[in-house]
Protein backbone atom coordinates (compact mmCIF):
# COMPACT_ATOMS: atom_id res chain seq x y z
CA UNK A 1 0.00 0.00 0.00
CA UNK A 2 2.66 2.19 0.30
CA UNK A 3 3.21 2.69 -3.41
CA UNK A 4 -0.94 2.68 -3.89
CA UNK A 5 -2.33 6.29 -5.18
CA UNK A 6 -5.06 6.02 -2.09
CA UNK A 7 -5.40 4.02 0.88
CA UNK A 8 -8.89 2.23 1.43
CA UNK A 9 -10.27 2.20 4.93
CA UNK A 10 -10.81 -1.48 4.92
CA UNK A 11 -7.08 -2.03 4.46
CA UNK A 12 -6.45 -0.38 8.01
CA UNK A 13 -8.09 -3.87 8.97
CA UNK A 14 -5.18 -5.68 9.36
CA UNK A 15 -3.39 -3.37 11.07
CA UNK A 16 -5.76 -2.59 13.73
CA UNK A 17 -6.03 -6.20 14.27
CA UNK A 18 -2.36 -6.15 14.91
CA UNK A 19 -1.84 -3.57 17.02
CA UNK A 20 -4.60 -4.64 19.38
CA UNK A 21 -3.03 -8.02 19.53
CA UNK A 22 0.20 -6.09 20.45
CA UNK A 23 -1.57 -4.09 22.64
CA UNK A 24 -3.07 -7.11 24.73
CA UNK A 25 0.71 -8.81 24.92
CA UNK A 26 1.43 -5.20 26.52
CA UNK A 27 -0.77 -5.29 28.99
CA UNK A 28 -0.18 -8.75 29.96
CA UNK A 29 3.49 -7.80 30.75
CA UNK A 30 3.16 -4.62 32.41
CA UNK A 31 1.99 -4.62 36.64
CA UNK A 32 -1.22 -2.39 35.99
CA UNK A 33 -3.40 -1.26 39.24
CA UNK A 34 -6.11 -3.38 40.18
CA UNK A 35 -8.77 -0.98 39.01
CA UNK A 36 -6.90 -0.98 34.90
CA UNK A 37 -7.24 -4.82 35.37
CA UNK A 38 -10.91 -4.96 36.49
CA UNK A 39 -11.70 -2.71 32.83
CA UNK A 40 -10.05 -4.30 30.56
CA UNK A 41 -12.52 -7.11 30.34
CA UNK A 42 -15.37 -4.03 30.09
CA UNK A 43 -13.37 -2.50 27.53
CA UNK A 44 -12.96 -5.63 25.57
CA UNK A 45 -16.40 -6.58 25.59
CA UNK A 46 -17.28 -3.19 24.38
CA UNK A 47 -14.90 -2.93 21.51
CA UNK A 48 -16.18 -6.65 20.43
CA UNK A 49 -19.73 -5.66 20.54
CA UNK A 50 -18.81 -2.74 18.19
CA UNK A 51 -16.61 -4.39 15.95
CA UNK A 52 -19.41 -7.43 15.21
CA UNK A 53 -22.36 -4.56 14.79
CA UNK A 54 -20.27 -3.19 12.11
CA UNK A 55 -19.86 -6.23 10.88
CA UNK A 56 -23.29 -7.60 10.71
CA UNK A 57 -24.06 -4.15 8.71
CA UNK A 58 -21.80 -4.74 6.55
CA UNK A 59 -22.48 -8.18 5.67
CA UNK A 60 -26.14 -7.56 5.22
CA UNK A 61 -25.03 -4.77 2.96
CA UNK A 62 -22.60 -6.58 1.12
CA UNK A 63 -25.08 -9.53 0.64
CA UNK A 64 -27.69 -7.40 -0.60
CA UNK A 65 -25.48 -6.34 -3.61
CA UNK A 66 -24.43 -9.48 -4.70
CA UNK A 67 -27.93 -10.99 -4.57
CA UNK A 68 -28.66 -7.74 -6.56
CA UNK A 69 -25.70 -8.11 -9.14
CA UNK A 70 -26.76 -12.17 -9.67
CA UNK A 71 -30.46 -11.18 -10.42
CA UNK A 72 -29.20 -8.65 -12.56
CA UNK A 73 -26.68 -10.96 -14.53
CA UNK A 74 -29.48 -13.31 -14.75
CA UNK A 75 -31.38 -10.55 -15.98
CA UNK A 76 -28.87 -9.64 -18.57
CA UNK A 77 -28.65 -13.53 -19.63
CA UNK A 78 -32.27 -13.49 -20.05
CA UNK A 79 -32.79 -10.17 -22.50
CA UNK A 80 -29.61 -11.80 -24.36
CA UNK A 81 -31.38 -15.03 -24.96
CA UNK A 82 -34.52 -13.38 -26.29
CA UNK A 83 -32.17 -11.23 -28.58
CA UNK A 84 -32.11 -8.27 -26.90
CA UNK A 85 -29.04 -6.55 -27.33
CA UNK A 86 -29.50 -3.09 -26.13
CA UNK A 87 -29.88 -3.43 -22.63
CA UNK A 88 -31.55 -0.82 -20.28
CA UNK A 89 -31.35 -1.37 -16.34
CA UNK A 90 -32.32 0.90 -13.65
CA UNK A 91 -29.45 1.64 -11.35
CA UNK A 92 -28.04 1.77 -8.54
CA UNK A 93 -27.57 -0.73 -6.48
CA UNK A 94 -27.13 0.91 -3.51
CA UNK A 95 -23.88 0.56 -1.26
CA UNK A 96 -24.45 2.26 1.75
CA UNK A 97 -21.89 0.67 4.01
CA UNK A 98 -18.34 2.10 3.20
CA UNK A 99 -16.74 -1.73 3.90
CA UNK A 100 -18.72 -2.66 -0.19
CA UNK A 101 -16.39 -2.73 -2.25
CA UNK A 102 -18.98 -1.20 -4.73
CA UNK A 103 -19.47 1.73 -2.11
CA UNK A 104 -18.59 5.12 -4.13
CA UNK A 105 -18.53 3.50 -7.19
CA UNK A 106 -20.90 3.08 -10.18
CA UNK A 107 -22.02 -0.11 -10.79
CA UNK A 108 -24.07 1.08 -14.46
CA UNK A 109 -23.93 4.70 -15.63
CA UNK A 110 -26.59 6.42 -17.68
CA UNK A 111 -24.09 6.96 -20.78
CA UNK A 112 -23.84 3.71 -22.57
CA UNK A 113 -19.87 4.32 -23.75
CA UNK A 114 -18.57 4.98 -20.09
CA UNK A 115 -16.96 2.71 -18.02
CA UNK A 116 -17.87 0.39 -16.78
CA UNK A 117 -21.27 -0.39 -19.28
CA UNK A 118 -18.94 -0.90 -22.15
CA UNK A 119 -16.54 -3.57 -20.05
CA UNK A 120 -20.31 -4.94 -18.77
CA UNK A 121 -21.55 -5.19 -22.25
CA UNK A 122 -18.22 -6.91 -23.67
CA UNK A 123 -18.05 -8.97 -20.80
CA UNK A 124 -22.03 -10.51 -21.06
CA UNK A 125 -21.91 -10.10 -25.14
CA UNK A 126 -24.07 -7.53 -25.75
CA UNK A 127 -24.04 -4.63 -27.87
CA UNK A 128 -24.33 -2.16 -24.97
CA UNK A 129 -25.80 -1.57 -21.05
CA UNK A 130 -26.94 1.54 -19.67
CA UNK A 131 -29.04 3.02 -16.96
CA UNK A 132 -32.18 4.63 -17.25
CA UNK A 133 -34.71 5.67 -14.79
CA UNK A 134 -37.78 3.47 -17.01
CA UNK A 135 -35.41 0.86 -17.26
CA UNK A 136 -36.47 -2.84 -15.30
CA UNK A 137 -35.29 -3.18 -11.92
CA UNK A 138 -32.12 -5.22 -12.69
Amino acid sequence: MLISPIFPERAFFFPVVMFSIVLLSLFREISESEKIKRNIPAIMIFASVSFFISFIFAGKNIYGIYAKWEKRSQYIITQKENNILEIELKTPIPAVDRHAALYGLVDISEDQNELPNDSVALYFGVNSIRATEEGNEW
